[in-house]
């Protein structure tokens, strides 16, 4: 699928690979009472599906791989070199999707705000370092102060 793509058609996509009748199929299948939550999504190129409508499609079709439908990177089923399928612990591989579909969002929220959290720091330190400039010309006028007091006396 191209990379480009938006969610919308990779939700028909979705759609089509697990022979679902459209869109109306498709809010079948994720319990939807009417398949207007996930038409939403076709309205604009930047509509992003909630973390509930992710996990309801997580929990609907096991063998999506949540990286390529928040994406479009890589292929529509999982495989074995999915780093959230790999087994650690047995509790791990059959227990939850709901925890590695809270690992996935984590990092793509994460990786988002990167830049911003390091552009904020860079503003704090810019603050720290003026904030400690404005103290030391205030200590240097204050002892060039007391000296023109002195040298009066």
């Amino acid at each position: 699928m191209n990379k480009k793509s938006n969610i919308f058609e990779r939700i028909i996509v979705v759609a089509d690979h697990y022979g679902l009748e459209g869109i109306p199929g498709l809010a079948k299948k994720l319990g939807y009472s009417s398949p207007e939550k996930i038409y939403r999504l076709n309205r604009s190129e930047s509509a992003k599906p909630s973390f509930d409508m992710i996990n309801d499609f997580g929990n609907a079709f096991e063998t999506l791989d949540l990286r390529w439908f928040i994406t479009g990177e890589g292929e529509i089923e999982q495989n074995n070199t999915n780093k959230f399928a790999q087994v650690a612990e047995p509790s791990q591989a059959y227990g939850n999707k709901n925890d590695d579909l809270f690992k996935l969002f984590a990092e793509m929220v994460m990786a988002a705000i990167a830049p911003t959290l390091k552009n904020q720091d860079e503003k704090i330190q810019e603050v720290h370092n003026r904030i400690s400039l404005k103290e030391e010309m205030e200590a240097l006028r204050d002892d060039i102060n007391y000296r023109k007091v002195k040298t009066k006396s």
